[in-house]
């Protein structure tokens, strides 16, 4: 939604949908909790509790999070019919330069 009110992109191009059970989310919420660096609280302790009423709490040392981005690349194949091998070919140049502009962002 906020690149759609931001304008920032025009189209969308490719748009992925995960869809969890109930019972999963929790596991997978942890599991990228657990990635992401940070502790899941399903409860305060009474300590903390305690800790948090009297405005006594811990400062834990700030660790920083390093996080890598990888590009999954999967691979296609394309067969391609056409009237006359101009057109194979020109239809070719076509896709070949639709990938190459596809992938040139992921690329340095």
């Amino acid at each position: 939604e906020d690149f759609v009110q931001k304008g920032s992109a025009k189209s969308v191009k490719k748009v992925k949908v995960v869809i969890f059970l109930p019972q999963v989310l929790d596991v997978f919420y942890a599991i990228m909790k657990k990635r992401e660096g940070t502790q899941v609280s399903s409860q305060q302790s009474m300590m903390s509790k305690l800790a948090s009423f009297l405005r006594i709490s811990k400062q834990p040392p700030k660790k920083e999070n390093h996080l890598v981005l990888e590009k999954k690349t999967e691979s296609a194949t394309f067969r391609v019919c056409g009237e006359n091998v101009m057109c194979v070919e020109q239809t070719i140049s076509w896709l070949q330069d639709l990938i190459e502009k596809e992938q040139c962002p992921y690329t340095s």
